[in-house]
């Protein structure tokens, strides 16, 4: 029996396939079997399966597309490893990353889901961004709050709590089942990331994240699911705040958007309220607790100062709201020179529109 069951879902994946392929194939951890599933291909994906000669590779077609999701679980399924590795069918697994997964697991036998740091890579294949993610087990329950802390081409799980405790993929999520499936194994066993750089996440137009936008929209009801579900939030207590994830991440993650003063100071309030009680829940130490606190505090703070800096409106009425909420949330940090300087200029008119993309590892990869 292989020690480790790599599952790959595709779906007229032909241009990128091969590439992923001998990613795996290549890795110098050799004791694992490849489980592919060809998810209804219409294009050269099943020639291109067909070309390996690998006693590895089992591939699986399914008849018709049935999605990713219910995919993936069929090839769950069939894997019999006591470690489970995921992988896309246009990402690529640097040749030490199984080696690297399977040392650490061996060596932590309390980690159920362990992913890696990832390279974010252009279509083409070049190196575009290293993107370094949180490794300890409470840092990453409290960034699933925010955003996806894991690549899915990047985790390692453990089989026996997967089928005997957790469960497959919900397939009523066509896009971020990955997303789920983190989220229901953090809330009762230990996930961690390798700091090292194990995998390269490829983001072009016909990547699902980049593609679907309704996948945004899952994902965002999803993050208001895990959120109300920890304040005890009611069906009535969500009522209008369909966008608070989204609100919430540009202000933790400090991108200056177009949101409203009052919706802002709605995030961060919900956002202190959440690490209250994700603190009695992580058991953390009160003194510790309060040392977190006052840092959030500064950070939802000084990202108010600086959407009041990039503000987009010339309207200073709602330039003196943000910074009267920056000032409530932590007077302290309002009083840091350098924020005086800002809070100056953000009264001087001498702001700048600004451009910025978002982080890319904020709302994903979760997919």
């Amino acid at each position: 029996m292989p020690r480790v069951s790599v599952v790959m879902a595709v779906y007229n994946g032909e241009r990128y396939l091969r590439e992923a392929i001998n990613s795996i194939l290549d890795q110098t951890f050799r004791d694992f079997e490849f489980v592919i599933i060809d998810d209804g291909s219409s294009d050269g994906t099943q020639d291109i399966l067909r070309s390996y000669d690998d006693p590895r590779i089992q591939v699986l077609v399914n008849e018709r597309n049935i999605g990713l999701t219910r995919s993936l679980n069929r090839g769950l399924k069939r894997a019999r490893g006591e470690f489970i590795a995921r992988q896309d069918a246009d990402d690529i697994s640097e040749p030490k990353r199984f080696e690297r997964q399977v040392a650490f697991l061996d060596a932590q036998p309390e980690v159920a889901l362990l992913g890696t740091s990832y390279t974010l890579m252009h279509p083409q294949g070049t190196c575009h961004e290293r993107i370094r993610l949180p490794c300890d087990h409470l840092e990453l329950c409290w960034e699933l709050f925010i955003y996806c802390p894991f690549v899915h081409s990047a985790v390692m799980i453990r089989r026996e709590p997967l089928f005997n405790h957790v469960g497959l993929y919900d397939e009523k999520y066509a896009y971020s089942q990955d997303y789920d499936l983190w989220c229901r194994i953090a809330d009762c066993l230990r996930v961690a990331n390798l700091s090292e750089f194990l995998v390269r996440y490829r983001m072009h137009p016909g990547s699902m994240t980049s593609t679907y936008s309704h996948a945004n929209s899952e994902f965002r009801g999803q993050r208001l699911a895990r959120i109300a579900r920890r304040l005890g939030w009611n069906e009535q207590d969500l009522a209008g705040r369909e966008l608070l994830p989204d609100v919430i991440t540009a202000l933790y993650q400090g991108w200056p958007r177009s949101y409203e003063p009052a919706v802002l100071r709605q995030a961060a309030y919900a956002l202190l309220d959440l690490h209250r009680v994700f603190s009695s829940w992580g058991g953390i130490h009160p003194d510790a607790a309060r040392k977190h606190e006052r840092a959030l505090r500064t950070r939802i703070s000084r990202n108010l100062v600086m959407l009041t800096v990039f503000c987009r409106s010339e309207n200073l009425a709602m330039r003196a709201k943000l910074l009267a909420h920056a000032w409530a949330v932590s007077r302290r940090s309002i009083l840091h020179p350098r924020t005086l300087l800002r809070v100056g200029r953000a009264f001087a008119g001498t702001y700048i529109p600004y451009l910025r993309t978002a982080p890319a590892t904020a709302g994903g990869p979760a997919s």
